[in-house]
């Protein structure tokens, strides 16, 4: 017992035998029964075996007998097959190169859940030739018939494969432990496959699948593969991935069984080329983006080369729980890798693949090119809880360059049109780009430069506030009527900043961002109900915290509190909008020249209501009515006789890069 072959455990081996004295002094041994048997001692299958010294011959013979597939579970590594199996055969000849036989078959079988319809085996050879007479089996009535031979010595082969008509649907108990749902379609198939040449067809009808959880669907795939001689070709395989047009096309030349050595290096020695196209491809993640692209891929002897051109897309939101696509590919080709590397190692030193370390990424020289045509729209209405309305449009281009695991990403990201809310504060992006310039810093490690320059009003006051820099070591600046700031982008994070009589527009952004932490845990989340309620593109209700000014000395005065409120809706096919703007209170309504100030008046006491008209990327027509606030007036009576104002408007915008670009 306790039997162990390369770390594989043993059934346990128990016989009864007798030795004959031979006419040579020699004699004969013979044993009977010799019964393999699990720990608890169960007999899984026994035979009957004799072995002549003096004629040096061997003679076994295993009568017609049946056991449970699961009773071997802990021999092999056929823990997906389940049934019941039965086998019968001899072996005899000389025991240096004996003859053997032996007939298989099994009944209530099943694969990973799946039952076969049948399974037969029957096979002969000695220690120079194994052939294959016949090897049967059927799965929802999909029938699939392989002979053929293996030289043992010189290594030759001649196998016949053929299934006359598979249905895909076949396949579905087996990959859906990989996420692969409603697979459909079927295929012929018919090989030959020789050691000196082969030739064989796939032909493929109408195959789809999906994988939900990766939001891809591929359907109709209809195409042939042919072997000639040591070469596989792809003629034109067609379909569609996500509506979008696909085309496979490409040849392989096919190792031979000799010519796969002990690791996976022979790859690295393939002949071959695959041109892949796709056409108005969409794909999308539910409530997250949206992307449309077309792309040319060739992959040729190890190189992968093409481009791939980003029509359009939105992006909605970013998960919290998002993870790179990078990270994900990374880990599975480690974990593919090493599996190889481990199941090699089970077959023993003769078949082990040397290398843990080889990852399929080490086989690639990669040259990909990315380009952004139509531009992705990001509108992403609450990204964590301190950023919202975070919108503009991404253009530029990438390109991915690098070989063996080394890969540098070259190129530039620009946002047009941007702006983002940060705790109520809206700052409007007027440049934002990230470029990619270091072609030796390398993919997930990657330090791009980052130019930002954005504005926000901070009280009717505009504020500028810029970041510059390499992602790791970014500088900031705030400038405003009040006095210029700069430093670390880290100390303004952190607060280390001092403030002092040069940094009063840092001290102003900060005090409205207080305020707007305020909105975040107090106001914000009954305005998120009224907004999913009514249906409103945007509705917020904001605070507003600042210093009230004592203009008869220099003191600071008293924080002041109060409250807006914004909504926005889109009112026909997004050519014309309606906008409402209010105060819902104000403790700091009171204008300096107005001694008394009624409740009542701190309550609306401005609001605007306003259509506007779009009518190109750059200009839009604005009409509206409004009530001013009453710091425009310079008494109580005028307070009470004001009246509501009117007001038309043309807003034009345009990028220059320099003085003159005005007049252009």
């Amino acid at each position: 017992d306790k039997i162990y072959y390369r770390g594989q455990k043993l059934p346990n081996i128990a016989w009864e035998g007798s030795y004959i004295l031979g006419k040579q002094g020699i004699g004969r041994m013979e044993f009977s029964p010799i019964s393999l048997q699990n720990d608890k001692k169960k007999t899984l299958v026994s035979f009957e075996a004799s072995v002549d010294l003096d004629r040096e011959s061997i003679f076994v013979d295993v009568p017609k007998q049946s056991f449970q597939l699961e009773d071997i579970r802990e021999y092999s590594n056929m823990d997906f097959l389940k049934g019941k199996w039965t086998l019968a055969g001899k072996v005899s000849g000389n025991y240096k190169n004996p003859d053997y036989e032996f007939q298989m078959d099994g009944s209530q079988l099943s694969i990973k859940q799946a039952p076969l319809d049948y399974l037969t085996l029957d096979f002969h050879g000695n220690t120079e030739k194994l052939i294959l007479d016949s090897m049967k089996t059927a799965y929802l009535q999909n029938k699939a018939e392989v002979k053929g031979y293996y030289g043992i010595q010189d290594e030759s082969y001649d196998i016949s494969v053929k299934a006359p008509e598979i249905d895909w649907k076949l396949l579905q108990s087996f990959v859906s432990q990989y996420g692969i749902e409603k697979i459909e379609g079927n295929s012929n198939l018919d090989f030959h496959i020789k050691s000196d040449k082969s030739q064989g067809r796939l032909s493929l009808h109408n195959v789809s699948l999906e994988l939900p959880k990766q939001y891809i669907s591929m359907k109709n795939f209809t195409g042939n593969i042919e072997l000639h001689g040591d070469e596989m070709i792809v003629h034109q395989i067609s379909g569609k991935i996500n509506e979008g047009n696909t085309k496979l096309t490409g040849r392989m030349q096919v190792p031979k069984l000799n010519e796969i050595k002990k690791d996976v290096s022979f790859l690295k020695k393939l002949n071959y080329y695959f041109n892949i196209d796709v056409e108005e491809l969409k794909y999308q993640i539910p409530k997250v983006l949206s992307l449309d692209f077309s792309s040319h891929l060739r992959l040729e002897s190890n190189k992968l080369r093409g481009n791939i051109e980003l029509l359009r897309g939105k992006v909605i939101d970013i998960p919290n729980a998002y993870q790179s696509y990078w990270q994900i590919l990374r880990r599975f080709f480690e974990r593919k890798s090493s599996q190889v590397v481990l199941d090699s190692q089970s077959l023993g030193e003769d078949f082990e693949v040397q290398g843990a370390e080889i990852k399929l990424e080490d086989l690639l020289d990669v040259d990909l090119s990315l380009w952004i045509q139509e531009g992705i729209k990001v509108d992403i209405p609450e990204l964590n809880v301190a950023i919202e309305d975070v919108k503009g449009t991404i253009i530029g281009g990438v390109s991915v360059i690098g070989k063996e695991g080394k890969y540098a990403l070259l190129g530039n990201l620009e946002v047009e049109k941007g702006s983002l809310m940060i705790n109520t504060n809206i700052f409007t992006l007027d440049k934002a780009m990230l470029s990619f310039n270091e072609n030796k810093a390398y993919l997930p490690n990657l330090n791009p430069s980052l130019l930002l320059d954005s504005s926000v009003d901070v009280n009717g006051e505009k504020v500028r506030f810029s970041i510059q820099g390499k992602v790791d070591d970014l500088r900031f600046s705030i400038a405003s009527n009040q006095g210029n700031t700069s430093g670390s982008l880290n100390s303004l994070i952190t607060g280390q900043i001092q403030e002092n009589e040069n940094n009063a527009s840092y001290t102003a952004l900060l005090r409205n961002i207080i305020g707007g932490q305020l909105t975040q845990t107090v106001i914000r989340p009954f305005a998120k109900i009224i907004r999913k309620i009514f249906h409103f593109e945007k509705f917020r209700i904001t605070s507003n915290l600042y210093n009230q000014i004592n203009k008869k000395d220099d003191s600071s005065g008293d924080l002041q509190l109060g409250a807006k409120i914004e909504v926005e809706d889109n009112l026909y096919k997004d050519k014309l909008y309606w906008n409402f703007t209010g105060t819902l209170y104000d403790t700091g309504v009171q204008n300096t020249q107005i001694n008394s100030q009624s409740k009542d008046n701190r309550i609306m006491d401005q609001y605007d209501l306003s259509f506007k008209y779009p009518y190109s990327d750059t200009k839009t027509f604005e009409i509206g009515v409004g009530k001013l606030p009453s710091k425009f007036y310079s008494s109580q009576e005028h307070v009470k006789e004001k009246k509501l104002n009117y007001h038309i408007g043309v807003k034009i915008e345009k990028k220059m890069d320099d003085f003159f670009d005005i007049f252009r």
